[in-house]
């Protein structure tokens, strides 16, 4: 989709804003100012970029649809549970706390030479490896990009092209819990919404942080709501310490929307963009660039590795 403003025709959502801004013939109005901001806290959660990066291709920016998650954020559910019941069935042949560092003649696999790949891992410090007739790689595009896995040899120049082209940004969440005491007519008196899962604090000032909120109480059976943040404040927020993101950023968010919410009993603030084994959290459509162009070269087979 490229839209046009006076003649401007802009593939980068930034461009265009900034090309209606110069068609007005007055200052942007608060209500304009909000919605501004609103597009850019979308685009940063939604696609884990600023808007200085996204590509009007993503044109679904307000998309009412909701994805259904409610049987992974169930109690007792969650990714890592849904792993581990797949796992047990070859749980001996999994190697924990082990990361891959390099990965030696994959490139053959058409019955020439050696039939077996090398993949060197470390462990507890030490360097072990172990072969394959077949490698599957699932690391992240972040780790990729960091070029943390090693290929002899080194990949073709397409798959680099790729790896290094594609975008890869950064989402993060924090996690806040309030104590249910039975006993505490308080605690159990929730300021927000019950019923409502997401709230969004509107604003017309441009250096609003932690503004975007998911409320899965009724899944977890406990006061709970879960902060958002994306791009390159996502970045910025992951060297503040527990305390400051919650206290000088979230909280006066919360009590704008719900004046008398207390600070919550406990905290969890994901840094996924330090992350050594992630590095990101996932991909996004960059301008000029073909994104599922992108994705089938980085997906193709190269010999015995399978991407």
């Amino acid at each position: 989709m490229l839209l046009s403003f006076s003649g401007v025709r802009a593939i980068i959502l930034s461009d265009t804003i900034e090309a209606y801004k110069k068609m007005r013939k007055y200052d942007l109005t608060e209500k304009e100012a909000e919605y501004i901001n609103l597009l850019n806290d979308v685009a940063k959660i939604e696609y884990t970029c600023d808007i200085h990066q996204l590509s009007l291709r993503e044109n679904d920016l307000l998309d009412q649809g909701v994805p259904t998650t409610r049987y992974m954020g169930m109690r007792g559910v969650g990714f890592g549970n849904v792993a581990s019941q797949f796992g047990q069935h070859f749980q001996s042949k999994i190697k924990l706390n082990s990361k891959v560092t390099r990965i030696i003649n994959y490139q053959d696999g058409h019955g020439h030479g050696n039939e077996n790949a090398i993949i060197k891992y470390s462990i507890n410090g030490r360097i072990k490896k172990v072969t394959a007739k077949t490698v599957l790689v699932t690391a992240s595009l972040g780790v990729l990009k960091a070029g943390n896995i090693k290929f002899t040899p080194p990949l073709p120049d397409y798959k680099r092209e790729v790896i290094d082209g594609m975008g890869f940004g950064v989402v993060n969440k924090c996690a806040m819990y309030w104590n249910d005491d039975d006993d505490d007519d308080d605690d159990n008196d929730i300021p927000w919404p019950k019923d409502e899962f997401w709230f969004k604090l509107i604003s017309s000032e441009e250096e609003t942080k932690w503004t975007y909120f998911f409320n899965p109480s009724s899944y977890k059976r406990t006061p709970t709501l879960t902060a958002w943040i994306g791009g390159d404040d996502a970045v910025e927020m992951e060297s503040r310490t527990d305390d400051e993101v919650v206290d000088r950023y979230v909280m006066p968010n919360l009590e704008a929307m719900f004046p008398g919410i207390r600070r919550p009993d406990r905290i969890i603030v994901t840094r996924w963009g330090s992350e050594e084994n992630i590095l990101g959290t996932y991909s996004y459509k960059v301008a000029h660039r073909d994104f599922d162009d992108d994705a089938e070269n980085l997906r193709r087979r190269i010999g015995r590795v399978f991407f």
